[in-house]
């Protein structure tokens, strides 16, 4: 049974990391361009004029940021045997 939920918890891991960048590209395509969204003044024709289009948008960005937690997870998980380091390890502190 261990083994089974392992593979589920991976499979999972793998579709958020495939997926969390597509779904935030979405997003960001219906979102508005970087000069309109300056300003708040500059957004809000466009919000106006298209509400549905911006609830997409805030709706898809909170889903690719869910869809962030089990990647981060996932690799969390991967690179747990293998204890990396953060930084130079002593004896590169010498150098």
């Amino acid at each position: 049974m261990r083994g089974g939920v392992t593979a589920l918890c991976r499979f999972g891991s793998g579709v958020s990391m495939i997926l969390a960048p597509l779904v935030w590209l979405a997003s960001s395509a219906l979102g508005a361009s970087h000069q309109e969204s300056r300003t708040l003044a500059g957004s809000l024709p466009r919000i106006a004029a298209d509400p549905d289009s911006f609830l997409a948008f805030i709706l898809l960005g909170l889903l690719s940021h869910a869809l962030l937690i089990p990647a981060v997870l996932g690799v969390a998980y991967l690179v747990k045997g293998r204890r990396p380091t953060l930084g130079a390890s002593e004896r590169d502190e010498g150098l």
